[in-house]
């Protein structure tokens, strides 16, 4: 049976006795509520509450929907018997709903009350989960008590008691602390060489995007001891981490942009010799990219006969799912044509041809010829292929390392070869209409470790 200890009293009382400054009049409901934060809108904050517009729009009597004042607060219905204010929060790697109301100093009634929760399996990574606000600090800091070690001596590294480690944590007696549990803890010097409440041997494990998104990009990183073996797999790929010059583990996947909005699997094992393995694993949330359904194509049916397209999408998949270990670009993308930029065709847009079913995706950036014919190499990397398809015309590729490539499709000319060295600006080809078009376009893909994803991403943000 879960205990409320004395520690919960104080952050219960400042949750059921604190006030709203509504957005309105004073002669609403009463309920929860949420400040509003920049970048809020009504539909926002209603997916985090999961409640609808149109309810928060009657409780709070707000009169302009499309005018709220950041840092006032709403009431949020359909929470009976909760109050006291609420934010809403994106759950980190690694979280537990034990671990998540320890950190809290919140019982777990509550947060399973406030997040309708049926089980402890419901929380997982990417996912939003509603908390209670409180003046109460929450306990951020983070240890794994060592095998063979006792919870007295875990407390003389962190200067604290271990009585008090033990109350925070939930432990009736200090001998209930086992090793490999997460002792969470809070100290007017936060610890930044603390280890990840994951892994013993690491820290600051996380993903730069949660939840994950249908045809994104995601960088996985973490620092830890040196000379770790890192592996993993994620969504069905398989991770491939290297070390970097700054003693951080990293590795770059692409989120299959036809996976199904949902849970997919993460698992992540750490391995350090003459010492023990370490494993872990969790479901995390991929979120749709909300890609819209281009018009039905009509095209040569020869370029959409499954033995001709197959033959060649299993050629382009295993060039590129190599990994190179070593980084070759550096910095963001450039667009591969010149200025004025302009887009025939966005990446993800579902797919049809010849009246059949939008069983396929955009997997690329489709780029018109609006300056000149020129094709430019987006950064520094090798040719890996050059030469003509059927589906995809005069084609190549480049391999920028670290599972990272690039193609470009339906070329009228190739300028480059097999083997040669690219940098970022070099003429490689000519924007032509060769393979499956509609027109002469460049068609501009970009896969991470064996999986197309979004080019924009690439001209916007430097990765890793």
């Amino acid at each position: 049976m879960y205990k409320i200890h004395w520690k919960y009293i104080i952050p219960l009382l400042v949750l059921i006795f604190s006030t709203a400054v509504p957005v309105h009049a004073q002669d609403q409901s009463s309920g929860p509520t949420y400040t509003i934060q920049s970048g809020d809108t009504l539909n926002v904050i209603a997916s985090k509450f999961g409640v609808s517009a149109e309810e928060i729009i009657a409780v709070n009597k707000i009169e302009n929907p499309n005018f709220l004042t950041v840092g006032n607060q709403i009431i949020i219905p359909g929470l009976e018997g909760v109050t006291g204010n609420l934010t809403a929060e994106v759950i980190p790697l690694g979280s537990t709903l034990d671990g998540l109301s320890i950190q809290h100093q919140f019982p777990i009634s509550m947060l399973t009350k406030l997040n309708k929760i049926t089980s402890p399996q419901e929380i997982f990574a990417g996912s939003s989960l509603i908390l209670p606000v409180s003046d109460q600090a929450s306990l951020r800091n983070v240890q794994i008590l060592r095998s063979g070690e006792a919870l007295s001596e875990t407390s003389v590294r962190i200067n604290l008691n271990p009585w008090i480690v033990a109350i925070q944590n939930n432990l009736d007696e200090t001998w209930q602390a086992i090793p490999s549990r997460p002792l969470y803890y809070s100290s007017s010097a936060p610890d930044n060489n603390q280890p990840n409440s994951i892994l013993p041997n690491l820290k600051n494990l996380q993903f730069d995007e949660l939840p994950l998104t249908q045809g994104h990009t995601v960088e996985i990183t973490a620092s830890g001891e040196p000379g770790l073996q890192v592996s993993g797999h994620l969504n069905g790929y398989t991770l491939h981490f290297f070390s970097t010059q700054d003693g951080r583990y990293l590795a770059l996947q692409g989120i299959y942009a036809m996976t199904e909005p949902g849970l997919v699997n993460f698992d992540m094992t750490i391995n350090k010799a003459d010492s023990e393995s370490y494993s872990f694993s969790q479901r995390i949330l991929v979120q749709s990219g909300y890609y819209p359904e281009d018009p039905m194509l009509s095209v040569d049916p020869a370029t959409i006969d499954p033995a001709v397209v197959k033959p060649e999408e299993d050629q382009i998949r295993k060039l590129a799912s190599q990994v190179t270990p070593q980084q070759l670009w550096s910095g963001k993308f450039r667009d591969p044509v010149d200025e004025p930029i302009c887009y025939k065709s966005t990446f993800g847009n579902r797919r049809a041809y010849n009246g059949g079913p939008y069983s396929s995706f955009h997997a690329g950036l489709d780029y018109g010829v609006c300056a000149n014919l020129n094709i430019y190499a987006p950064a520094a990397g090798v040719v890996v292929f050059a030469g003509p398809l059927t589906v995809r015309g005069n084609s190549t590729i480049i391999d920028h390392g670290l599972g990272v490539f690039t193609g470009y499709w339906h070329q009228s000319e190739i300028k480059v070869n097999v083997g040669e060295h690219v940098e970022p600006g070099q003429l490689i080809g000519l924007i032509g209409d060769t393979g499956r078009v509609t027109g002469p376009h460049l068609h501009w893909e970009i896969w991470v470790n064996g999986a197309q994803v979004n080019p924009i991403q690439w001209l916007e943000k430097t990765y890793p």
